[in-house]
């Protein structure tokens, strides 16, 4: 029986992550790339990959894993909270934005 998984699905595919702001600085750059080891993953299982390979974005998580309420992510310059936040699904070539908030009090 043939796999129902082309050729594409079973490579690795890579995510584009721009970092604004002080995120750019823990990497030494604005823009990275990230390979993911399937074809669709969500933001909370990249988040969490992303991490991994960049321990100290560790401060973008809360204990739990997910995205802090300081900072804003965009999925294809859409909010990422339209799109079904945590669950929201990412595929290859996707560009994601992380971008501190910044306020005052």
């Amino acid at each position: 029986m043939k796999s129902s998984c082309s050729k594409h699905e079973k490579e690795k595919c890579e995510l584009t992550v721009k970092l604004i702001g002080s995120l750019r600085a823990i990497v030494n750059n604005d823009m990275i790339k990230v390979s993911v080891p399937k074809s669709q993953i969500t933001v909370v299982e990249f988040l969490r990959l992303l991490v991994g390979k960049y321990n100290d974005l560790a401060t973008i998580l809360d204990e739990r894993g997910r995205l802090k309420p300081s900072f804003l992510l965009f999925i294809n310059n859409v909010d990422y909270a339209l799109l079904g936040r945590e669950n929201a699904a990412l595929k290859c070539g996707d560009i994601i934005a992380i971008i501190p908030v910044v306020h005052g009090g």
